[in-house]
């Protein structure tokens, strides 16, 4: 596993720590040198062993705890858990509102039910203070009959999200990962640190190689995703997109995907070989998004997940996540019946072609 710890990260880890366990409550760590049961033959596929795969295929915003969220409460978490694990190959859990002692016990709870619906976990905790949730969690997935179990089958946390639209540089972000390095992944070592970018239609050069005046990539990341948002336009009224979002569907399947999929998909790798040796580059999964046309957020037409689907399973992309579930924010989300529909379609093929 990768390992950044420098100077100022652990300075930064022990000022910001917060006690959850004691050592003594928490017992001593179980560290796994490598991962038991799992519905994944490996965790990692990079480059060309990620060609013909879609071993990571799942959902974004299981839970939401947004003002607006439509559907925020525990049993509709509950419900979700239950459509998404139908097809999906891993479950992702939420703990950047674990703080209230219900949300955090939900969270293990969550955890524990896909588990036992044979799914792979990632987290998502953002920042140190998430680091410190995940680090409870764990600590207490430690005290249970399957915990150990659970903790086996969790792969990923996701530590941010569009860090660099956010102002982050690529040295805090080491930091960060310099901290889940030293307060996870030295007791757990399966278990890999991701980060999530933005590249879309409007904004396509976020980040490259750190030699072209762009953010080049952080080093020491296991897997790096991106967001990658199937429109035309930027959401004015006076700029691209067309009003009949089926016409803006012919157009995203006719001249923007051919295209775009690969030229991305090059750049990233482009901006990897600069920040990595052979051999240690970080695992690539795909965030399909939804389509934001003349002010309103569509979910992505059935047509072009097929395309996304298709390509990442021909591309050195290890898996697909599709944002967003549920409606939040300004979005129609993408829990409609078609959606599903397709959803299952596409895990049903996973299965029975062998392609995790």
């Amino acid at each position: 596993m990768h390992r950044i710890c420098s100077a100022l990260a652990f300075v930064g880890l022990v000022m910001g720590q917060t006690a959850w366990l004691t050592a003594e409550e928490a017992g001593s760590p179980v560290v796994y040198d490598a991962p038991e049961s799992s519905i994944v033959p490996a965790y990692r596929y990079v480059g060309e062993a990620a060609v013909g795969k879609v071993a990571f295929y799942s959902e974004y915003g299981a839970q939401n705890d947004e003002p607006r969220q439509y559907r925020g409460d525990r049993d509709s978490w509950l419900d979700n858990l239950e459509v998404i694990t139908e097809y999906s190959t891993f479950f992702p859990i939420t703990l950047r509102s674990a703080d209230e002692p219900e949300k955090f016990e939900l969270a293990v709870e969550l955890a524990r039910r896909a588990y036992r619906k044979k799914q792979l976990l990632s987290f998502s905790a953002y920042g140190t203070e998430g680091v410190d949730k995940l680090s409870r969690v764990l600590d207490r997935l430690e005290t249970l009959p399957e915990g150990k179990h659970v903790i086996r089958n969790t792969f990923a946390c996701m530590l941010g999200d569009e860090p660099y639209l956010a102002g982050r540089s690529p040295e805090q972000v080491e930091q960060l990962i310099g901290c889940f390095d030293r307060k996870i992944q030295s007791r757990y070592p399966h278990i890999q640190s991701w980060i999530n970018f933005a590249v879309s239609t409007r904004d396509v050069r976020t980040w490259g190689t750190g030699e072209d005046g762009l953010k080049r990539l952080p080093q020491g990341l296991d897997i790096v995703s991106i967001d990658w948002y199937a429109y035309l336009g930027n959401g004015t009224h006076n700029n691209w997109g067309h009003r009949d979002f089926r016409v803006v569907e012919r157009q995203i399947l006719d001249t923007v995907l051919p295209t775009f999929l690969d030229e991305q998909t090059q750049r990233l790798q482009q901006a990897i070989a600069a920040a990595y040796q052979p051999g240690e580059e970080p695992m690539m999964i795909l965030l399909g998004t939804s389509s934001y046309v003349w002010d309103i957020t569509h979910p992505t037409p059935v047509s072009v997940q097929d395309a996304y689907f298709e390509y990442v399973k021909k591309s050195p992309w290890a898996g697909l996540m599709w944002w967003i579930f549920e409606d939040f924010k300004d979005c129609i989300g993408g829990r409609h019946h078609e959606i599903i529909r397709s959803h299952q379609r596409h895990g049903q093929r996973i299965r029975a072609e062998g392609l995790y």
